[in-house]
């Protein structure tokens, strides 16, 4: 039992590399520590969150590698390892983010006896349907102790599971994630000819762009194929990816095929963000799936960037249904480019407009208010289990 409020809360992420996701775990283990409370990772060790996390000042358990689940043996030694953690951090809640590490978890815990187990709470952070199957039903309904969504649009993915019994709706919270830090807390103004420059683009030109992975799931294809329906009537519109990911070459690719090879510029992995979202004169988020809480159309509204945003997720809640922002349906180009093309046409409104999203993202999702929701999620689960 948590002493005196102090939690133990062991973390669990499959990460190697980064994303939103993980940005958002290390954001939940740093405001957890600032707090008081005994936190701990357990990660790849030969990843990219390890490393940070350690940097950190966060405690990094690495022996895990946390494959996918098909690979048995694998999942058993992650098991082992994270039944040997249990017993000597002893946490309170164990926190996973991902099937691989839930599953290495849920195996952990059965492995223990049942008085010694921690409790554990699984973080859903995308919008990717969870099919209603006899195993999920299991892991949902006794596997674990509870599921935080971090949007309220993510327990609809769950439907069937939540109608069949296995989880109650009522107890599912949603906790956005925050605006990251650096966009939270500026040190410095932004430089919005910088990355202009480096793609050749004078003031009289409109860029459009992404500051996301580049993969499948985030939807850039859609981006560059509305750039080719606008390309004839905006000659001085272009596209700026910045990101990288396995979706790199088919998109170079298909803007080459397009005839866009121009016109669609790759900025690769930036630390410099803050300048990249400077340089935009709109922000397009084409995402098809997976993006929950995007932390895209938090920071473009942080830095008066109006936004572009396909309805996944909390797109709309985001962008103020429809005050900051303009919400198309996901993998439709043409909406896409009749929604960009509006905004071009429109920019002096859609940039106050956008000034007014920076005030409401800033105030509504902070790293407070997150930690104060998180808190309350675990002590209610030790509630529940007669535990708090």
């Amino acid at each position: 039992m948590p002493a005196a409020g102090r939690l133990t809360v062991l973390h669990t992420d499959f990460h190697r590399g980064w994303g939103g996701q993980i940005n958002r775990v290390l954001a939940e283990c740093r405001g957890l520590a600032a707090r008081g409370h005994a936190v701990m990772l357990a990660v790849p060790g030969d990843g990219r969150p390890a490393a940070t996390a350690r940097a950190d000042g966060i405690a990094v358990f690495g022996g895990v590698r946390f494959r996918p689940k098909r690979d048995a043996v694998s999942l058993l030694r992650d098991a082992l390892a994270l039944r040997r953690l249990f017993a000597a951090f002893a946490p309170d809640i164990v926190n996973s983010h991902g099937s691989q590490d839930t599953w290495a978890a849920v195996l952990a815990r059965r492995l223990m006896p049942s008085a010694a187990r921690p409790l554990q709470l699984y973080t859903r952070h995308n919008t990717k349907r969870v099919r209603d199957t006899r195993v999920n039903r299991w892991l949902f309904g006794r596997g674990i102790d509870g599921l935080i969504v971090v949007a309220p649009e993510v327990r609809e993915r769950f439907r069937g599971i939540i109608a069949a019994g296995a989880l109650d709706e009522a107890r599912i919270p949603a906790i956005h994630s925050p605006l990251r830090a650096d966009m939270a807390a500026p040190a410095r103004p932004a430089d919005r000819a910088k990355v202009r420059r480096e793609v050749g683009a004078g003031e009289g030109d409109v860029l459009a762009g992404t500051v996301a992975r580049l993969v499948p799931d985030k939807g850039q294809e859609h981006l560059i194929d509305a750039l080719a329906i606008l390309a004839p009537d905006w000659p001085r519109l272009s596209v700026v990816l910045a990101g990288d990911g396995e979706a790199t070459e088919a998109l170079e690719t298909r803007a080459a095929r397009l005839g866009l090879a121009d016109r669609v510029h790759f900025l690769g992995y930036r630390d410099d963000v803050q300048e990249v979202y400077a340089a935009l004169d709109l922000a397009v988020l084409p995402a098809v799936d997976c993006d929950a809480s995007s932390g895209m159309i938090k920071e473009a509204l942080a830095s008066r960037v109006p936004v572009v945003a396909t309805e996944v997720g909390a797109a709309r809640e985001l962008t103020g249904d429809g005050k900051y922002g303009l919400v198309v349906p996901p993998r439709d180009p043409a909406a896409l480019a009749g929604a960009i093309a509006s905004m071009a046409r429109d920019l002096p409104a859609w940039r106050a407009q956008a000034a007014e999203g920076e005030r409401f993202v800033r105030e509504r999702f902070t790293h407070e208010r997150m930690i104060d929701e998180l808190e309350a999620a675990y002590r209610e689960v030790l509630a529940r289990a007669g535990r708090g």
